[in-house]
């Protein structure tokens, strides 16, 4: 008998969550020393080379690790909720409350909430991501990128950087490094370097990591990640829950849920921000499914 969609997409869920054999919390961190935002700019779709993702990006660097998450994700935060439609509440009481119906965030622009935490004295990444209604942490190697460095060198951000070329993932990067701010790390997986990585650019220009300002870090100012409870998944797994839930985010949110709850109701967050609740979010949702049919899809990473 073939199973409804919903079915086989709650009956994965299940089936990757007892493959679950426990959960981590938060390490403590380190005090921030420097942070440095960079101006990210990424052509995801190539039938739209004029209309790059970009998004300023924060990494915060610690004495022996840093974290790198999204400084614009961070600043909107702090701004009021934009919003369109009624959040949907059940009116049944019971038990002494009221059952609330969850709610399945869907981003135009794919997971936003996520942070990279590199490790370099014990050659480990860290990955912490939001997906669905729970986090997940996923821990590898830190990539090999075998930098040729250069001569050539140039002012970046008040700062002499040296030139360096390394292929990661299907993509050939030039990176500039200064010697005079002695980590180890870079933007997302960049690393490896005698010196912080203040730029770096992919040589066919679709991706890009510049510069836009570097600063000390703040009182209480910490590397450890944000999210406090975490499952703790292989790369694998991950990645295959990350294509279900991308498939069909509303059967995959509920298979997280226990048998019984409620049906989710679908929440979509536009380029702008603006979050769309109820019919509004279902009919800009389908849109969006069906423009994402037509486009030419350009990944960060093109190969393992």
């Amino acid at each position: 008998m073939k199973l409804p969609r919903y079915m086989n997409a709650r009956i994965f869920f299940a089936f990757f969550l007892s493959l679950i054999t426990f959960q981590v919390f938060a390490q403590k961190g380190e005090p921030v020393i420097i942070s440095v935002i960079y101006q990210f700019k990424h052509i995801n779709d190539l039938n739209k080379p004029g209309k790059p993702y970009t998004q300023e990006m924060i990494l915060r660097l610690g004495q022996n690790e840093s974290r790198y998450s999204s400084w614009t994700d961070e600043l909107n935060r702090k701004l009021p909720s934009k919003s369109v439609g009624k959040i949907t509440q059940s009116a049944t009481k019971s038990s002494g409350s009221y059952n609330f119906v969850p709610t399945v965030m869907v981003q135009s622009r794919g997971i936003q909430n996520f942070d990279l935490l590199q490790y370099p004295a014990l050659n480990k990444l860290i990955r912490t991501v939001t997906l669905g209604s729970s986090n997940y942490q996923i821990e590898t190697s830190l990539p090999v990128i075998n930098w040729k460095v250069g001569d050539e060198k140039k002012d970046v951000g008040g700062y002499t950087c040296q030139k360096a070329i390394g292929v990661y993932a299907g993509r050939t990067y030039i990176a500039w490094f200064t010697p005079k701010l002695p980590f180890r790390s870079g933007p997302w997986k960049l690393s490896g370097l005698p010196g912080l990585i203040l730029e770096a650019t992919d040589l066919t220009g679709e991706v890009s990591f510049l510069f836009k300002e570097l600063n000390k870090g703040e009182d209480n100012e910490s590397t450890a990640q944000r999210m406090v409870r975490v499952t703790k998944v292989s790369e694998k797994a991950f990645d295959r829950a990350s294509a279900v839930f991308e498939k069909d985010p509303m059967a995959a949110a509920q298979g997280q849920f226990p048998v019984g709850s409620n049906k989710p109701q679908l929440a979509f967050i536009d380029d702008n921000g603006v979050i769309y609740y109820g019919e509004d979010a279902n009919k800009i949702y389908n849109t969006y499914k069906k423009e994402l049919k037509q486009r030419r899809d350009n990944p960060l990473e093109l190969k393992n």
